[in-house]
């Protein structure tokens, strides 16, 4: 079964967040609560923590990348 990590909404007013930093790779093994990246929004950065343990099959937005929240 595959989970796919969407971009979260860290405030009432976020539409989107931005890439700033990957913590993990392609191959890499996670579990619950690890970081998996730093999300920049126009007021503050917020570490993405993964909610399930697995691989990391994918990394689909590159750093620099804006993704709408959802």
């Amino acid at each position: 079964m595959t989970y796919t990590v969407q971009m979260p909404r860290y405030g009432a007013t976020m539409e989107e967040g931005t890439v700033a930093f990957w913590s993990v790779r392609i191959g890499d093994q996670v579990s619950v609560g690890d970081v998996l990246a730093e999300i920049e929004s126009e007021k503050l950065t917020n570490e993405l923590r993964t909610e399930e343990s697995g691989v990391v099959l994918d990394v689909l937005v590159n750093i620099g990348e804006s993704v709408p929240c959802g």
